[in-house]
């Protein structure tokens, strides 16, 4: 019997670093069928400024010998953000060319989003829900288009998606269907593999980024633009990270999951190695609301107000060799074994924002050997 096989070998992202000064994301992209001839081709761009502000997007659609080309270009003024589209042969849109004029500007207080100064909504985000979404200025309806609970990221484009980050690893649900897919990441050379199964289709991608989401403006001006983003990207571009977390081992018990992300909260479960006693493992940050931190603040063992037990059954970090991977510098502090958070400097180590933190030695547990971390953030 003859086999048809269908594969979608897709999106790398080449680096191109040494071309640009701010922060960018590529994308090259195939798509194939019966090992023959791709048909349809991706190129696109997005660069941003020191500020982590977009500045421009650029996309090249070719399928067979259409070819659609968008090209968006972000201005930054104070508090006005102004959003240029330019499209051309668009042959799914009842208007393949045009050029469309958003602005996103702050008004008695509310980031309003207006077209040719005709007022569309507003943008609402809340600090206790961790939500945010549009609100239609003529019906007043509220779009929620991303939210934070439980530990997981969902944006809402159609249909909502879930994503749990998991040791700097987005793995993807489509809410309601079966389809699932991951993200996987190299914190060493920023390079992502993804892979992907829907209903049955395996495919497989990578690429790579030096851009992280830090502002809520930033995430309404990424909304505007959001339907011409790569499906992959969404991630990476809407959801709000200060920080990225990496460790070279996490436990996993049954339906709980330690992963290093845990430790940027001070409630909840703690950061576990998945190495014993951790003695050997080393936790990496990649700070980004802070550009050069001066401290690290830690607060030791598993602290769990209705266990306070367990603070003395699971190990404890003793000694830290802190390095600064910008400058190479490198100290070793000893962490007390005490419940309070501590403060340690990192002055002398010399500006950076990427840091890592590898475990020397620990107090031992009296039940069990799992090193256990509850807090950990440099500032």
């Amino acid at each position: 019997m003859k086999k048809y096989i269908e594969t979608l070998l897709i999106l790398f992202f080449i680096i191109l670093a040494p071309l640009f000064s701010e922060k960018y994301i590529t994308e090259q992209s195939a798509s194939y069928k019966l090992e023959k001839e791709p048909v349809s081709t991706i190129e696109s761009l997005f660069t941003f400024d020191d500020y982590n502000y977009l500045k421009s997007f650029k996309r090249k659609i070719q399928r067979g010998n259409q070819i659609t080309t968008y090209n968006y270009e972000f201005t930054h003024l104070n508090d006005d953000f102004i959003i240029k589209l330019e499209k051309n042969n668009d042959y799914i849109s009842s208007k393949p060319n045009e050029t469309d004029m958003y602005k996103l500007s702050k008004i008695d207080e509310k980031w309003t989003l207006l077209y040719e100064n005709q007022i569309l909504g507003y943008f609402r985000y809340s600090d206790i829900e961790n939500k945010c979404a549009f609100i239609d200025y003529e019906t007043n309806e509220e779009e929620v288009f991303y939210e934070y609970k439980n530990g997981k990221h969902i944006l809402f484009f159609n249909e909502p998606y879930e994503y749990s980050l998991k040791n700097n690893i987005y793995y993807r649900e489509t809410l309601g269907t079966d389809k699932k897919s991951k993200v996987s990441y190299n914190f060493k050379n920023e390079k992502y593999d993804v892979e992907k199964n829907i209903e049955g289709l395996v495919s497989k991608s990578t690429f790579s980024r030096n851009y992280y989401c830090t502002n809520f403006e930033q995430v309404c001006v990424m909304w505007i633009a959001r339907y011409n983003f790569g499906g992959e990207l969404l991630p990476y571009l809407f959801c709000k990270l200060d920080r990225a977390y990496h460790a070279t081992s996490y436990l996993t018990e049954s339906d709980k999951t330690y992963e290093p992300e845990h430790l940027e909260q001070k409630d909840g479960l703690p950061w576990a190695s998945g190495n014993g006693n951790g003695i050997g493992d080393v936790i990496s940050i990649k700070e980004f609301e802070h550009k050069n931190p001066t401290e690290l603040v830690i607060m030791n063992g598993y602290q769990d107000k209705n266990h306070p037990d367990y603070y003395e059954k699971n190990s404890r970090v003793k000694t830290l060799k802190i390095t600064n991977l910008q400058t190479k510098k490198s100290k070793s502090i000893t962490v007390k074994d005490i419940k309070e958070e501590q403060c340690f400097s990192l002055a002398e180590l010399g500006e950076g924002n990427e840091y890592e933190f590898e475990i020397l030695d620990v107090y031992d547990g009296n039940k069990y050997a799992d090193l256990c971390i509850q807090y950990l953030v440099v500032e």
